[in-house]
């Protein structure tokens, strides 16, 4: 644990899945190096986000180590993590949310300089809500039908737990008050077209918004999701197997493009 962001150097490592590549095609080895780039998201959207942070700060206007995310479904400090690559690699810090009460310990042991918040995101207000918690925790969801159908229920409700809820505007009003994160990722299996309906884009304008259509469960959330963000002024600029990226094209073309 320290008291300062860890924008240290990772060890490099060689790109495995290129020399594997060309060793099972008999290819020439390169006479430079390839090395592996560092990503701890589940589909390397963290480099795609850090790419577009690293883009905006060219400009002199924005400094991104003075910069914050929400993270909302953080589960996991560094796995599948939409947000370390960005505390790591840039000095970033942020609101990480978690539902899950079994998870909060390691996130605020390991995430220090990060503001844990125990809680469910919800789209209407309620102090509390049932929160399924999955045999696998990143399958934790409000929606029991998500957890109990997730592989055709091969995977299973561990046990529902009552846990605090708020709304993402009260979130963002507390956290942030009249600013606005730069990221906000939101990750709450199946829940997530909710509550980015729910949030006051007039009042909060993340300049990267990234969030998970679950397709499987919900067809045409892809759509629902692009549509919505594309009536509150952004445009998906990226689709991983499981995310969408969506930048805020009301902040002008100098800010990225």
């Amino acid at each position: 644990m320290t008291d300062q962001p860890e924008t240290a150097p990772w060890p490099r490592r060689l790109n495995t899945c290129i020399y594997d590549t060309i060793a099972q095609l008999g290819m020439k080895t390169p006479d430079i190096p390839v090395y592996q780039q560092n990503s701890f998201a589940q589909c390397a959207e963290d480099v795609i986000v850090l790419g577009l942070v690293r883009a905006m700060a060219s400009d002199a206007t924005l400094a991104a180590a003075g910069e914050r995310y929400l993270e909302i479904g953080a589960n996991h400090p560094v796995s599948c993590s939409a947000t370390y690559l960005l505390h790591r690699g840039l000095g970033m810090t942020g609101v990480l949310v978690e539902a899950n009460p079994d998870l909060i310990d390691d996130l605020r042991r390991h995430r220090p300089l990060d503001t844990t918040v125990h809680a469910a995101v919800v789209s209407a207000p309620c102090s509390t809500v049932e929160l399924h918690v999955s045999n696998q925790d990143e399958l934790s969801s409000l929606d029991r039908r998500f957890v109990e159908e997730w592989r055709d229920g091969q995977v299973g409700l561990r046990r529902s737990v009552t846990v605090p809820a708020v709304t993402i505007n009260d979130l963002l009003s507390k956290h942030f008050g009249e600013s606005s994160p730069l990221f906000l990722s939101i990750d709450i299996e199946g829940m997530d077209l909710d509550v980015l309906n729910a949030m006051d884009f007039n009042h909060w304008r993340p300049a990267i918004i990234q969030a998970e259509p679950s397709e499987h469960h919900l067809p045409g959330n892809t759509q629902a999701l692009a549509r919505l963000l594309g009536d509150n002024g952004y445009r998906v600029i990226a689709r991983t197997d499981v995310n969408l990226i969506a930048l805020d094209i009301t902040r002008g073309r100098n800010a990225w493009f």
